[in-house]
This record gives C-alpha cells, structure tokens and sequence, in this order.
C-alpha cells in the first residue's frame, strides 16, 4: 500500500492525509445500516478480536483469584507487575520489531520518516530506543500495575462493585461488545 494515495509528505518528509479519518458509522445520524454492517467485520477483526483473546488469556491464566487480593501483599502484586510487564514487552515489542527493526513498512504511513536516533546525547542511554523501554518499564508499568492493583484490593474487599461473569453473563458479554466502541467514540470526534 502507497501512502502517497493517500496523503502527501512535506519538504521535512512528514506525512499528512489527505482527508480526516472519518466517523465510525454507528456514530452517525441517521443510522445507515448497510455501511454499519459493512464496518462490523472490520471493528471485530483482527485488532478488537486480537485484544480479547490477549485479555481473557491474561485473565484466565495470569490475574490472581479475587479471595488472594483481600490483602495487599508482594506476590499477586509482583504476579501482576511482571504480567504487564510481558504483556508490554509482547504487545509494543512486537509492534517495534516489526515496524523498526525489520521495518517491513519502510517509512510508508509513518508521520516522521526519520528513524529513531541511535547516537545522540540528548537520550539518557544515547539511544531513543533504549531511552523509551527504561521509561516504559521502569515508570509506566509499574504506575499500571500501582493502579491496578489498588483496584483489585478494592473489587477484593468490596469498596467497589464487581461484576462476576458467572453470575452476569449477558451483562458481561454486552459490556465486552461495548468498550472498543466506547474507545472508538473517543477517537472519531
């Protein structure tokens, strides 16, 4: 795929589309069921399918049970901070190696053409790189996981309602169908 087709890059080689994203069909009024059913494959597959599967794994296999998180304490908390730590390092890590390492796009769609410097002293380890994953796991992932699991405590001892698959599954079920479009809502305005 050309990015040329689609938007043009600026003297400084900065690419800009042509044309804004457009809105989600089911944001827009009228409602168009045809293009809503039409756009339907695409909001499932493959991202949104993608994020389900990696977050029920993750629930299923790599969350404590809720009885275990009654009480702030170094395991679940460190079960859950090396969990999100995987979960960075497959998830980003994936994207870079595909997209900076093997850079199987080149610089097609790619805002900046400049690749990320690997010599400079303005980075802290004189890699962007290198400065951007010391940053992402050392603050970022353990500020998710602080918060995280100070929710769980809180599901845990009751300050916060929980909602049980087991016990609401339509519930359940709808509120899964419904938050890549809460996403997609706050993306398309």
């Amino acid at each position: 795929m050309d990015d040329i087709l689609y938007g043009a890059r600026d003297k400084r080689g900065n690419w800009t589309p042509n044309k804004r994203p457009e809105r989600a069909p089911i944001f827009v009024w009228p409602v168009q069921p045809k293009k809503v059913i039409r756009w339907l494959p695409g909001y499932f597959l493959p991202w949104n399918t993608l994020y389900f599967v990696i977050s029920l794994v993750s629930w299923i296999y790599l969350t404590p049970a809720l009885d275990t998180m009654r009480e702030f304490r170094a395991d679940w908390i460190l079960l859950i901070l090396l969990r999100n730590a995987g979960l960075t390092l497959l998830v980003y890590g994936s994207f870079h190696f595909i997209l900076y390492i093997q850079r199987r796009q080149e610089t097609n769609f790619k805002y900046n053409a400049k690749w990320p410097d690997t010599d400079n002293t303005a980075f802290m380890f004189g890699s962007q790189t290198a400065e951007n994953v010391f940053w992402t796991m050392c603050s970022a992932v353990p500020v998710w996981t602080a918060y995280e699991a100070a929710t769980w405590w809180l599901y845990a001892n009751s300050y916060l309602p929980y909602v049980d698959f087991g016990q609401h599954p339509v519930y359940c079920a709808i509120l899964v169908l419904v938050m890549p479009v809460w996403r997609e809502l706050h993306t398309s305005i």
